[in-house]
Parts: structure tokens; C-alpha cells; sequence
């Protein structure tokens, strides 16, 4: 939107400038100071188009501008997906840290178990 407001602004400065030359040339046909006169309106039209280059500048870099903000918004996405990756895979070894928990449970329930049954051994042992 600025750089539409800044078009609209320099383009009716651009007509303004083409009346102003004609109003200069009109007044020099009638006084005859045509010469220096037309020296003038190059050096205006040339600086004209130096400012439409510069405009035209303005307005690629805005585009590379556009474009940079479109690439970190993408880089944003990526990131923000990477953290749901890595959320992801946060449970995953929290869920294994569980099952290596319950695991652990159970041997020590079986050296209970082996315990006990050392125990019977020893008492049928003592029976004989």
C-alpha cells in the first residue's frame, strides 16, 4: 500500500513536471530563450529518469523484502513442526522409560520368585 501511495505520488509529479515543461517551452518560443531552455528540460527529464530508476529500485527491494518475509514465515513452519517432532519424541522415550521401569519390576519380581523357590529347594533338601 505505501509503495502504491508512493507511485501515485510520483507519477503526478511526473505530469506536473510534462505541464511545467510545456509552459516552459511556450514562454520560451515567445521570448526566444529557447536554447538554454531546451538544456534545461534534458537536465529535468534526465533526473526524471533517474528517480523513476530509483522508484523502480525501491520497488525490486521491496519484492526481495516480500520475498525474505515469505521465507522465514516458511523457516517459522519448519521450525514450529520440528518442535512438535521433537515433543513427539520426547513421549516416545518417556513411554520406553516406563516400559523399561515395568521391566525392571518384573525381573525383580522373578528374583523374588527364584528366591523363594531357592528357599523350597533348601527346605525339601532338608526333608531327605
Amino acid at each position: 500500500m505505501i509503495g502504491q501511495a508512493l507511485s501515485y505520488k510520483i507519477i503526478s509529479f511526473f505530469l506536473w513536471q510534462a505541464n511545467l515543461r510545456m509552459l516552459i517551452v511556450l514562454v520560451c518560443l515567445r521570448r526566444n530563450y529557447f536554447a538554454p531552455t531546451l538544456v534545461l528540460l534534458h537536465v529535468t527529464h534526465a533526473l526524471l529518469h533517474v528517480a523513476y530508476a530509483l522508484l523502480l529500485v525501491a520497488h525490486a527491494l521491496l519484492y526481495v523484502a516480500h520475498a525474505l518475509l515469505h521465507v522465514a514465515h516458511a523457516l517459522l513452519h519448519v521450525a514450529h513442526t520440528l518442535l512438535h517432532v521433537a515433543h513427539a519424541l520426547l513421549y516416545v522415550a518417556y513411554a520406553l522409560l516406563h516400559v523399561a521401569h515395568a521391566l525392571l519390576h518384573v525381573a525383580h519380581a522373578l528374583l523374588h520368585v527364584a528366591h523363594a523357590l531357592l528357599y523350597v529347594a533348601h527346605a525339601l533338601l532338608a526333608l531327605k
